[in-house]
């Protein structure tokens, strides 16, 4: 148990704030307790006074990071809090490291390459390393894209918690953007199911006609996705015939990325991409499919080969 000493504002050596470490305790310790914890049971674990962790926790509830329930003087973690750790994620991805790592791919691969990271049921894009041919992707960092028709979203959600697939089922609606477009529930977690064995997703045009897409997810020390990397090129360049050896290099590239990046974690799980782990996916309530709006394409450019100078 942590010694926090008096209730002075700072601590003995004058460099830290004791009020931000109590504070900093109470949402550590709180993250310890799935289903929430007392009061009681807070100053217990973190050794402070029930009425100083009482000040402090309604001064997290003020911000959101901390969440009052029922009974009396119980505590969970606020709604502002998963929004902190994707953000997190995102600066720990961020970096020079990233961007040689996704260099490195797209000189392997001559394809242009994403990053993507989660918001609410859908990726974003991070970064971006345009391939050097004149037929170029027209997608841009900071757009979204969606998590059942490509490979990057589709690498990212297999590696979610059988939950999640649920989840994300029952909230989104899987129209059918090109003639193959998984739209139906029991075929997506079919896929998502062999993407688990295999360690790497691609889409077969499916969210736009002429267009594939290889991707792998970035782990975390428990097995979780927490990003996705992909090689995406025009299905001139890209036939089925390359996609288990752009498989082997994104999932390398993932790993690589997820070694340099992500902090290690003592209860790390042993569950590793294309490893053979599978399990059964969970109920999911079926949808029905609606023809999706006319929108710009993700490549743009001609078929040609890399431009001069390049």
């Amino acid at each position: 148990m942590a010694d926090y000493g008096g209730d002075d504002h700072t601590t003995k050596a004058g460099s830290t704030v004791q009020s931000v470490e109590r504070a900093a305790a109470l949402l550590l310790a709180l993250a310890e307790f799935p289903r929430g914890a007392s009061l009681s049971e807070l100053s217990a674990a973190t050794g402070l006074h029930k009425s100083t962790a009482r000040r402090l926790l309604l001064t997290l509830s003020a911000k959101a990071l901390v969440r009052q329930v029922p009974p009396a003087d119980h505590y969970t973690l606020g709604a502002r809090v998963p929004a902190l750790g994707q953000a997190a994620q995102r600066h720990l991805l961020l970096g020079p490291v990233t961007h040689r790592i996704l260099v490195e791919l797209r000189n392997e691969t001559v394809e242009t390459v994403h990053l993507a990271t989660p918001d609410k049921f859908e990726l974003v894009y991070l970064e971006k390393v345009q391939s050097h041919w004149a037929i170029q992707a027209s997608s841009r960092i900071g757009a979204r894209t969606p998590l059942y028709c490509t490979g990057l979203g589709k690498a990212y959600l297999a590696f979610q918690p059988r939950e999640v697939w649920a989840d994300y089922i029952d909230a989104t609606e899987l129209r059918r953007k090109t003639p193959t477009t998984l739209t139906d529930p029991a075929a997506l977690i079919e896929e998502l199911s062999k993407i688990r064995r295999n360690g790497y997703a691609w889409d077969n045009e499916e969210n736009e006609p002429g267009v594939r897409c290889v991707g792998a997810p970035v782990l975390n020390s428990a097995c979780i996705s927490v990003a996705a990397i992909s090689v995406m090129a025009p299905t001139a360049r890209l036939p089925t015939a390359r996609v288990a050896e752009l498989g082997s290099q994104v999932k390398a590239a993932a790993a690589r990325l997820a070694a340099t990046t992500l902090p290690p974690d003592a209860d790390a799980a042993t569950v590793r991409p294309g490893s053979g782990h599978h399990d059964q996916a969970a109920e999911v309530t079926v949808i029905a499919p609606h023809q999706p709006p006319e929108g710009q394409g993700i490549l743009a450019g001609s078929q040609t080969s890399p431009a001069e100078g390049q």
